[in-house]
């Protein structure tokens, strides 16, 4: 007979190791870029239009269509640490999130040599593109 408790508990242990890894602050980060150049508004096929706004020595993520607002945390060069803002109909969502990332956002320099490609890879693997307006 088959413990189905255990063998969910044993993956849950699992993931939970992995997550904790990958969200492990890297030691020697390197430093971030200066945010004004990385703000400005961006599209994606899935998400549709977000804004890229500096508040209050940070950066955030503005979706739309939702009104969900991402805080990115820097974390290494121009990787940054994505959360859940607390705000509007999404503070009861990020409060049970907790202070875990959801993911990264990486900003690239797009085929014209500046900052206009950011990438979201979010902790389960997928990975969406977000390309300058």
């Amino acid at each position: 007979m088959i413990d189905n408790v255990a063998v969910r508990l044993s993956g849950a242990k699992a993931r939970l190791e992995t997550s904790e890894k990958r969200f492990a602050k890297p030691a020697n980060p390197r430093p971030f870029p200066e945010l004004a150049p990385l703000t400005g508004d961006f599209t994606s096929p899935i998400f549709g239009r977000v804004s890229v706004k500096e508040e209050g020595g940070a950066l955030a993520v503005e979706f739309k269509a939702t009104g969900a607002k991402m805080k990115l945390e820097p974390w290494d060069g121009e990787i940054f640490a994505a959360m859940l803002a607390p705000e509007g109909r999404f503070a009861a969502v990020a409060a049970n999130l907790g202070p875990k990332p959801l993911g990264f956002v990486q900003f690239q320099m797009g085929q014209t040599g500046k900052l206009d490609l950011f990438r979201f890879l979010i902790e389960d693997g997928q990975e969406y593109l977000f390309q300058r307006e």
